[in-house]
């Protein structure tokens, strides 16, 4: 039999890397980002605390072709879990959104849920898996200077939607999250907003809560989940 992995996008830092902490105290994890550097010392880290294999891989998972490479690369394992939590934000005033913007946002946002997710249904079609999207509170309400990234999200959200409409009943669980602002380097100085980062949800809290949700249960499993910050 295959050994199990758990797959995390963005796994190098923010909450993609407390959730590839978590997980990996349970079982083998592949952290997958697209910074080298920022990857091998995030993996590094993790392995310090962990006896299992963690292994990492660059990858620009808004590209299908290195997606699929990704997924060619784990063949000897069986992929238990994939959690999408790449992502970026970029913000304006609705009148002054570019079209490197749009497209910077639906690449981040949208196509790398889709060509992740899209592949792990095949990799899940024997033995099923979950597969965890983290999303926004953005993909719930419109805010005023977030068009385009509430736009992406809500389109994250419709794309999940439909695959648990599609595998309901079946041993492939979709989950959403959908999470309020956190602490991470996500907020970047050209993002577009300067919020008061200090007052949003700490990333190791928010992964404890992500983590004893997506473990499964016998009888249950919670396919969405709301986080808001004090």
């Amino acid at each position: 039999m295959k050994e199990k992995i758990t797959v995390i996008t963005g796994g190098s830092s923010g909450l993609g890397f407390e959730l590839s902490k978590l997980f990996s105290k349970i079982g083998n994890i592949c952290i997958v980002a697209r910074n080298d550097k920022i990857l091998n010392v995030s993996q590094g880290d993790i392995a310090k605390h962990s006896e299992r294999k963690v292994l990492a891989y660059k990858a620009d998972v808004s590209k299908e072709k290195e997606v699929k490479l990704l997924y060619e690369h784990l063949t000897e394992y069986e992929i238990e879990r994939v959690i999408n939590c790449a992502g970026a934000g970029k913000f304006s005033n609705p009148e002054d959104i570019t079209s490197q913007m749009v497209e910077d946002l639906i690449d981040s946002n949208l196509k790398s849920v889709m060509f992740m997710s899209a592949n792990a249904i095949k990799a899940m079609k024997e033995n099923g898996g979950t597969i965890v999207t983290v999303l926004s509170t953005a993909a719930l309400k419109g805010n005023p200077q977030e068009s385009v990234y509430c736009a992406v999200k809500w389109g994250a959200r419709g794309y999940c939607e439909s695959l648990k409409a599609a595998f309901k009943g079946t041993n492939i669980k979709i989950v959403t999250i959908c999470p309020g602002g956190i602490n991470t380097p996500f907020w970047k100085e050209d993002c577009g907003l300067k919020p008061n980062i200090t007052k949003f949800m700490d990333p190791a809290e928010l992964a404890e809560v992500i983590y004893n949700n997506i473990i499964e249960k016998k009888t249950l499993f919670c396919p969405d989940m709301l986080i808001e910050k004090l």
